[in-house]
């Protein structure tokens, strides 16, 4: 590879494509990763990936995942994700059937976003496979995991079983108590939803915003206002 060529290749991973606004400037980018020879470096495609999705680009990133002809668990991921993310459950789930097929396992990474893809095509019964895989790999411990599976049940209104997965999560963060107390409360049991979050607070979790101000509604509604002063 000549000089220019390697300094402009360095100079592209050093921005790791940062600042990519438009579906113009990414198909710009990917033009010149063509030529510069980069079209084998997933980091850089995964990068191009990532960006064509933030954008709400999806047609784009399907086409230039379809050309790499060598793929990884990460390519693979980012396409679930992006899909999904972009209410594209359909495409997304097929993806991931893809994935399996090409002969690549699901990580940590994989199983929440599958499950949100689920809870999207309300499709039970590949999310409880999904679940009995999670088990099966040894990723029932992941937090990542376990609160893509809390808010996979919790999206089909099964409480009980959200629940039991959430007292097995051995570090709670504020995305796996989230959705065991929207549950609570959007099925009328208010009381259940406070008492959760003050173990919320006693563990030291920061509550966001969104909880909080839905917590205060459940305590006016009860009519227990003492219950909302923390």
């Amino acid at each position: 590879m000549p000089v220019f060529t390697q300094t402009r290749a360095l100079q592209i991973k050093s921005y790791s494509l940062q600042g990519l606004n438009s579906i113009k400037h990414i198909k710009h980018v990917h033009a010149a990763l063509l030529r510069l020879g980069l079209n084998h470096d997933s980091f850089l495609l995964n990068r191009l990936l990532r960006y064509s999705f933030e954008i709400g680009e999806t047609n784009y990133p399907c086409l230039v995942f379809s050309q790499i002809e060598e793929t990884n668990i990460i390519l693979w991921n980012t396409m679930i994700r992006g899909l999904v993310s972009n209410n594209r459950f359909k495409e997304s789930i097929d993806f991931y059937h893809s994935m399996r097929e090409n002969g690549f396992l699901p990580n940590g990474l994989t199983f929440p976003f599958v499950l949100k893809t689920c809870v999207g095509l309300l499709d039970f019964q590949v999310g409880s496979k999904m679940h009995t895989l999670v088990l099966k790999m040894g990723f029932n411990h992941d937090v990542f995991v376990d609160t893509g599976l809390v808010n996979f049940y919790a999206g089909f209104g099964h409480i009980e079983c959200a629940f039991k997965v959430f007292a097995d999560v051995p570090e709670k963060n504020m995305e796996t108590w989230t959705p065991i107390i929207n549950e609570y409360i959007r099925v009328g049991k208010r009381k259940e939803a406070i008492d959760m979050f003050r173990r919320l607070l006693e563990m030291g979790v920061r509550p966001d915003s969104f909880t909080l101000v839905r917590i205060l509604s459940a305590c006016i509604q009860i009519g227990d206002l003492r219950s909302g002063e923390w």
